[in-house]
């Protein structure tokens, strides 16, 4: 059952900055057994890659890297759940999806896919969508979320 369906994210990133969603959506996003992403990238100024992680955590101030070599044992990956090389003017729509019990993997929207280490881990009480633009490429992002499930 859906029982979410909202716009979690709607700014212009700057070229080399990270930013992450209100902290009003820490402990919905992490909410229910499922969670859908809906990326939508436009305004592109430069080129360069914008790269978007779901990071969880157990007290909503230190955060893990859901996708993550080891889950926190080794360095995290710099490639995001979605990761999209960005042109001046272009327009992207990127989606990812994650069931909290193992996710559709990293999506790397360059003809491959790497498998991250997600697979039979539970989600923690907190979540956030953490974007990173890559120096050179600025762009407007909106993320939109569906979470379903029984919890």
């Amino acid at each position: 059952m859906r029982h979410i369906a909202q716009l979690f994210f709607d700014e212009f990133i700057p070229p080399s900055t990270v930013t992450t969603t209100s902290t009003q959506y820490d402990a919905v996003l992490s909410a229910y057994d499922q969670i859908a992403l809906h990326f939508i990238v436009d305004d592109v100024t430069g080129t360069g890659r914008l790269d978007g992680f779901l990071d969880h955590s157990g007290d909503s101030k230190n955060w893990l890297q859901r996708n993550s070599v080891a889950l926190g044992s080794t360095p995290p990956t710099t490639l995001g759940d979605v990761s999209v090389a960005l042109s001046a003017g272009g327009v992207y729509q990127l989606f990812w999806a994650d069931s909290c019990l193992g996710s559709t993997h990293q999506m790397i929207y360059t003809g491959t896919a790497s498998p991250k280490n997600t697979t039979g881990t539970l989600m923690l009480p907190f979540a956030r969508i953490r974007l990173v633009t890559q120096a050179g490429a600025g762009c407007h992002v909106k993320v939109f979320g569906t979470c379903r499930g029984a919890r």
